[in-house]
């Protein structure tokens, strides 16, 4: 075994002592005078006669009376005090080891060296409030990130075809909801709460099931006590506990607890986390130290974590450490402190040079951490000088043969900010294409201010036709004035195939008979109203087609079949305003200096959406209202896993102007693949669409193990339960339809990448004509999204 430690000591003298069972004792000297001290220690192995112990049939661990004195004490603990403010410094880094190994060549013995780089490294000093129970609200005023930066890219991501969206998902009309740093564990404080005196603590960065506290009311029915020895420390008489799982695989943690004799409140906590709880880690060791303050109250003093993980076959090793001071018990806050703003960064909190960071920071660093710091600085300043900038543009619009065939065409200004690309030859052929084979030539042009954030974009794409001789192209120009609001506006327009259903089955998403040509210009304004609250706007003048009479490739007959034919129907213009609101009850966000990033919320989120057919402005044809309410969430059942329910209730309200291009549709049913069971049916059978009233329900329950877990020999293949169920009602044809389905996942990961795999059992029952009660099993993929942690069902 080996491993590295640090000691942070004041000048002056002092005796290490290194000593374990099974090991010859070692004292060293040491003289601390401003200079780190680098000491290399080997125990040698010791042969020890222990004492003779006697174990009675009836007897009792010393522990186990000490451990139910603290479960009794924890109510006095666990609210302890209405508010607190504390300083809190934090900092957090991770390093890439790898080992090389080389051919001596003297001797030409193979030689394995470890190799260690910094990588990453964040330093804040913060004003960390609290209100009971389990509110924070942290102003760092202090903040240096030293993390890989991935520069901006204005190339192929900037341009997409609306066209082809695939799924509901994709029409979010609000920012999506950010995770935080999947790699850095605890950057922040309000990543993880570690209140051991209760008796679930949430750690969503590591698991989807709660773990279970040393302290909590079912503790002896969890876990294992055994008194190790007691001292004195700071004038306590402490109990240093080994706490083991019963079980070996879930939520628990394992290692020490230290217990205070009669106040019976914990002085420190050294505990490992089962590897099959860790999510995308390997390993985590955490060391929590807590101290009494006046009064009685004990709170966080310090609190450190090391973890690693593996990336593209390196190992990542990370290390956060957090301390607090200067603690005010029950101060009189402002009502305006605890906002929806858990975490604010203020304005010159990045400007804090090194003579601030020397003088401050409670901790020495270490002197790589010193040598990564001065690197990275010096990086920075090269990366922002002038010199280099016009280097790596030249590099940048250097163009060569394999920029025209793979790469793509681009040019760039780094002091103007702009850049504009187009797409490579290998890009540009399009043989699945509506109407056969298609050439397309695309690009984008760019332009985004560093101080305030703003964009400005151009997208474009055109494409000709060689079946049918057309040419066929869109076009978008959009204003991004206000990135703390999300505001932005939008001119597009262009001639495209166009989607009847975004949503289709995977059989009929490219059949002929879901495309209609469209012609269009389109405006879009959408922002943050106010917290929570996100409106959106497109008033869209189409001019729509069928394919009729267009030459389709002979290849998709054969493919699609019937699906292939066009869908009839005569010519019609449309004004169309669809207007979206996207409501988050009680939204938590971070603020930083010119950007805010939204966390999610505790409550349901509430959609509305209201479309409005315009009849006889510009010609329009369509006559129509719609509107649809759909209420979705996310919630934990205690320790039995996590729900999710997605509702939708809608009508045409006027639905004498509709056109079938402007139906509701419901996705229809694969005959293998299980599709996203929060949008879709597993055994609707073809798509149907309605301009009727109706009622469409999804939940579905993942229950993280809490049945699977508890089953000898079959946790060790972590399997994952899971239930659910879908109704779909059109009120006005009484057409009713409800479907069950029960399964067993299991999570993979391919380097950083995670996925599911899942087999399920559907049954489902409908009043359609024709439609016999049926089952079957599917087969279904899920993927984890590492910037919201969180699986997409």
């Amino acid at each position: 075994m080996k491993g590295e430690y640090y000691l942070e000591l004041e000048n002056g003298e002092y005796t290490v002592v290194y000593q374990g069972l099974g090991y010859k004792t070692v004292q060293i000297q040491l003289h601390i005078n401003g200079v780190d001290e680098v000491k290399h220690v080997v125990l040698e192995e010791s042969v020890t006669e222990l004492n003779t112990v006697t174990v009675t049939a009836d007897g009792e661990d010393p522990a186990y009376p000490i451990m139910r004195k603290a479960v009794d004490a924890k109510k006095k603990y666990f609210r302890q005090f209405e508010t607190s403010k504390c300083t809190t410094y934090i900092k957090a880094s991770m390093d890439r080891e790898r080992e090389i190994t080389t051919i001596d060549s003297v001797d030409f013995q193979v030689v394995t060296e470890t190799d260690r780089q910094s990588l990453e490294l964040t330093e804040s000093l913060s004003e960390v409030y609290f209100k009971a129970a389990n509110t924070y609200k942290e102003v760092k005023f202090a903040y240096q990130d030293h993390t890989k930066s991935q520069s901006l890219d204005f190339g192929n991501a900037l341009y997409f075809n609306s066209t082809l969206s695939l799924s509901p998902l994709e029409e979010e009309y609000a920012p999506p909801v950010y995770g935080g740093n999947h790699q850095l564990f605890y950057d922040q404080v309000t990543d993880a709460d570690f209140n051991f005196y209760q008796n679930l603590i949430n750690l969503p960065k590591l698991y989807d099931k709660p773990f279970i506290s040393p302290l909590a009311a079912s503790t002896f029915l969890t876990y294992n006590f055994k008194l190790l020895t007691s001292f004195k420390e700071d004038g306590f008489l402490v109990h240093k506990i080994e706490v083991t799982p019963k079980r070996k695989y879930g939520p628990y943690f394992s290692g020490i607890i230290y217990i205070v004799d009669e106040l019976w409140s914990i002085k420190a906590v050294e505990f490992d986390i089962d590897k099959h709880a860790l999510g995308p880690y390997l390993s985590l060791r955490m060391f929590l130290n807590f101290k009494q303050l006046e009064g009685g109250f004990w709170v966080a003093e310090r609190e450190e974590f090391f973890y690693n993980f593996n990336d593209a076959g390196d190992y990542i090793i990370g290390h956060t450490v957090a301390m607090h001071s200067d603690y005010e018990i029950n101060p009189e806050l402002d009502k305006k402190t605890f906002t929806n703003a858990l975490s604010v960064i203020a304005e010159d909190a990045e400007d804090k040079g090194l003579e601030f960071w020397r003088d401050t920071r409670p901790i020495t660093l270490k002197p790589d951490e010193v040598g990564f710091l001065k690197t990275r600085d010096s990086i920075r300043a090269h990366y922002a000088s002038p010199a280099y900038m016009l280097e790596a543009d030249s590099s940048y619009n250097e163009t060569k043969i394999w920029d025209f065939l793979l790469t793509g065409v681009g040019y760039r200004n780094s002091f103007k900010g702009y850049q504009f690309y187009f797409d490579p030859l290998i890009l540009q052929p399009r043989p699945f294409a509506v109407g056969g084979y298609r050439h397309a030539l695309a690009g984008n042009y760019s332009k985004v201010d560093k101080e305030s954030g703003k964009r400005i974009a151009v997208r474009g794409q055109t494409s000709f036709g060689f079946l049918n001789s057309d040419i066929r192209g869109a076009g978008s120009v959009s204003y991004q004035y206000d990135p703390k609001k999300f505001a932005e506006v939008e001119i597009g327009g262009g001639s495209i195939y166009e989607m009847v259903n975004t949503y289709e089955s995977i059989a009929a998403t490219f059949s002929r008979s879901n495309y209609v040509l469209t012609e269009h210009l389109s405006f879009k304004y959408k922002r943050e109203l106010t917290n929570g609250l996100f409106g959106s706007a497109e008033l869209r003048y189409s001019d729509q087609k069928s394919l009729e009479g267009y030459e389709l490739a002979s290849w998709s007959n054969s493919l699609f079949g019937e699906r292939n034919i066009p869908q009839p129907f005569e010519r019609y213009t449309k004004l169309v305003l669809d207007t979206r609101f996207t409501i988050r009850f009680k939204q938590k966000y971070f603020m930083r200096p010119n950007r805010k990033v939204i966390l999610g919320s505790d409550y349901p989120q509430l959609r509305i959406r209201y479309k409005l057919g315009i009849p006889d402005v510009l010609g329009s044809d369509v006559s129509f209202q719609f509107l649809e309410l759909q209420l979705f969430d996310d919630f934990k059942v205690g320790s039995m896993g996590t729900s999710k329910y997605n509702l939708y209730a809608g009508t045409f309200i006027r639905p004498r102007g509709t056109r079938y291009v402007d139906y509701k549709f419901f996705r229809g049913s694969d005959r293998f693949f299980y599709s996203n069971p929060l949008y879709s049916f597993q055994l609707l059978g073809p798509t149907i669409n309605t301009k009727e009233p109706y009622f469409q329900g999804h939940y579905i329950h993942h229950f993280d193990g809490s049945i699977m877990d508890k089953i000898p020999l079959i946790n060790r293949l972590r399997l994952r339960t899971v239930v659910g169920g879908s109704t779909l009602l059109e009120l006005s044809n009484e057409f009713a339809h409800a479907e069950a389905y029960v399964g067993l996942t299991r999570a993979f990961r391919i380097k950083e990448q995670q996925f599911k795999i899942g087999v399920y059992y559907v049954e489902a029952s409908s009043n359609a004509e024709n439609f016999e009660r049926s089952s079957t099993f599917k087969i279904g993929i899920d993927f984890y999204n590492s910037f919201t942690n969180s699986w997409t069902y």
